[in-house]
């Protein structure tokens, strides 16, 4: 897809810039390190984009899951939550979702 430097968001009614939309990586870096602003310390660790742990669009998630386990905590419980609202409501329960173990490492896949 070619981004623009603004960009119409007919969805959220919004003109949309994206000021650094033609800078490269290298770019980006000596910017940062010519004006010392602070940089999350997962780049070091070698993350090329830095989002939510565990995120399911990521190839990463398991990883960075198995490397905080109180957010891997935390998803399981919120997927038992999920599991146990579509049981009491008699939503559908089949193939992924047999179980909340099976629901957690199906969208652990991705």
């Amino acid at each position: 897809m070619h981004r623009r430097l603004s960009e119409i968001c007919t969805a959220k009614r919004k003109i949309m810039l994206n000021p650094i939309i033609d800078w490269s990586d290298s770019d980006v870096w000596e910017f940062i390190t010519l004006h010392k602003i602070p940089m999350n310390p997962l780049y070091n660790q070698g993350f090329k984009r830095v989002g939510c742990i565990g995120c399911p669009l990521s190839s990463r998630g398991r990883k960075e899951l198995e490397n905080a386990p109180k957010y891997k905590k935390a998803y399981f419980k919120a997927v038992v939550k999920h599991f146990e609202y579509r049981k009491e409501r008699g939503l559908g329960l089949d193939g992924i979702m047999e179980t909340p173990e099976k629901y957690f490492e199906w969208w652990l896949k991705g």
